[in-house]
């Protein structure tokens, strides 16, 4: 495992830290990766009940590492192991809960998006300012509909702001806002809450949420997939 991506264990829940704090924890391929075979080894994991998922201070995510893009193609379309880990992690059979301590951005706010549920630290910004670089951002766009509805996700996407901690909240992108100091704790216990639970009960809820709208997780990917190779 890279030494950007950092793994604990407690009390029976994985913690994967996010550990590119000169980057703002910003997604390189590798860290990608690594996330993926990290949730895939929870997931088959009989002694694991849960992930949580956090970022090395300041940030929580800047979203994808722009500096592996070829120079001059800041509009490069979004490696698949992006589509992937977001996927891994939508269709995740045990909880995944962020514990958001710092901004969410762009790919960031993704990543966050995707859990199941999120805690974040009152100091956290989330946003999509893609637009604001000249930049769309397809890869998002079906899954925040879906979150936030139209309207909402029309303002996120084509002003570029970056919304406070609580009114995150108002839109439903976050469930719980507490103290900065309180973040990781707070998740852990969630993760905790949640696990008392069957787990077959928990994985079964999940898919019927996710599922019961259309289109289904796979072609709800694959839709984002295929908009961000048509928007150039």
């Amino acid at each position: 495992m890279p030494d950007t991506l950092l793994k604990e264990t407690a009390n029976g829940a994985v913690l994967l830290t996010l550990n590119a704090p000169h980057k703002r924890n910003a997604l390189s391929s590798e860290l990608m990766h690594a996330l993926r075979r990290e949730v895939a080894v929870a997931m088959s994991d009989d002694t694991t009940t849960a992930v949580v998922l956090t970022g090395a201070p300041p940030a929580f995510c800047a979203g994808l590492d722009l500096d592996e893009l070829p120079a001059g193609r800041r509009t490069a379309v979004t490696p698949d192991v992006f589509y992937e880990l977001l996927h891994d992690i939508y269709t995740a059979t045990k909880p995944i809960v962020a514990a958001v301590n710092g901004d969410a951005v762009a790919g960031g706010a993704a990543l966050m998006g995707v859990c199941d549920f999120v805690i974040a630290a009152r100091s956290t910004r989330v946003g999509y300012p893609q637009i604001r670089r000249g930049l769309t951002a397809p890869v998002v766009m079906p899954l925040l509909i879906r979150q936030v509805g139209e309207r909402r996700a029309k303002r996120l996407l084509l002003t570029g702001e970056l919304l406070p901690a609580e009114e995150a909240r108002s839109f439903g992108l976050i469930d719980d806002v507490v103290d900065d100091n309180a973040v990781l704790q707070q998740a852990l216990s969630r993760a905790t809450q949640i696990t008392s639970s069957p787990s077959e009960c928990f994985a079964e809820t999940k898919w019927l949420v996710r599922e019961v709208q259309a289109p289904t997780a796979r072609a709800l990917f694959d839709r984002c997939k295929d908009l961000d190779r048509r928007h150039l």
